[in-house]
């Protein structure tokens, strides 16, 4: 497998970026032009942190499909007018065009978990997040265009949507596989002592929930609200 660092590495991303997301590979070099910076150096940058875990939960938090994500320090918001059908809000890192967690103005909401595996296929399928959002308005859709999709094996994406639709499709393995809740909890990736306590949590309501995220990842959370058609910061409430 090859490094991250080397050149073949960079360049089979920048090919299948250019054939398989031809507006993220234009979004890449608008990204390369403003920073100054060249369009391989980027793409390394890309490897890295495509490389680096994300952790993402989706859950029927009271009576509303909301989505959580872990957000790294350097993580900010970005406003997307896109090429697609809809606006976009998500936070997202400065070299990547895809998104941690975002939602469009038709009330998708989308995050992504896991890491990159790339072996095989190249283009990682955290991507696909950010296209589902140019493109979708429903979970229902945004899934079953995601399991067909290219995309390298490592992330799983997760969806809610202002009808309250919550799945999720699993790209961490060699097939795409669908993930419906189960007591109103999507949560991949953990121990099961990590998931009976996230599920103590969301019987606990919306502020026990966000309590144990901040103390399972020790760092900002942020969620999206597919029905509010927004992203926020969430302070969990300390007990005194």
């Amino acid at each position: 497998m090859a490094s991250w660092k080397s050149g073949g590495a960079r360049s089979a991303l920048l090919g299948d970026l250019r054939r398989h997301f031809p507006h993220q590979a234009e979004q890449l070099e608008g990204i390369a032009r403003g920073a100054g910076v060249g369009l391989r150096a980027l793409a390394a940058e890309w490897l890295r942190c495509l490389r680096e875990p994300m952790f993402a939960v989706a859950a029927i938090c009271e009576g509303s499909a909301q989505l959580y994500a872990a957000l790294p320090a350097d993580a900010v918001l970005r406003h997307s007018l896109s090429e697609g059908r809809f606006e976009t809000d998500e936070y997202c890192r400065p070299s990547l065009t895809a998104p941690l967690l975002g939602v469009n103005e038709a009330g998708l909401a989308v995050a992504v978990l896991g890491c990159f595996a790339p072996e095989g296929r190249t283009a990682p399928g955290a991507l696909l997040a950010r296209d589902c959002l140019e493109r979708f308005e429903e979970v229902e859709a945004a899934l079953a265009w995601c399991r067909v999709r290219p995309g390298a094996a490592g992330h799983a994406l997760l969806f809610a949507d202002a009808r309250g639709g919550l799945c999720a499709v699993d790209r961490r393995g060699a097939v795409a596989e669908r993930v419906a809740p189960e007591a109103g909890l999507i949560c991949l990736g953990v121990s099961p002592e990590v998931s009976a306590a996230l599920r103590e949590a969301l019987a606990d309501g919306e502020a026990a929930l966000h309590a144990e995220l901040a103390a399972l990842w020790g760092g900002d959370l942020a969620g999206a609200d597919p029905v509010a058609r927004c992203t926020r910061l969430v302070v969990p409430e300390r007990s005194l």
